[in-house]
């Protein structure tokens, strides 16, 4: 959240100090272009937090229920 609050505040730092509408509509690109490649990253970490996170919860719920259910032998 940080980074992206940062991306921004520089950003429209950058687009007051721009002099012509074609080189705000660069920056503008660039600067989205650089977001959707910040988004890309940060739902790939975020899928693989999940993942962790799930495997984690399920491991404890998947060893106690085989001590409760032991295959019949």
């Amino acid at each position: 959240m940080k980074t992206n609050t940062t991306a921004t505040l520089d950003f429209a730092q950058e687009l007051l100090g721009t002099r012509s509408p074609s080189e705000a509509l660069e920056l503008w690109t660039s600067h989205a272009k650089k977001q959707f490649e910040a988004l890309t990253v940060q739902s790939k970490e975020l899928a693989e937090l999940s993942q962790k996170v799930a495997t984690e919860t399920v491991e404890p719920i998947k060893a106690n229920a085989s001590k409760l259910f032991k295959p019949a032998a």
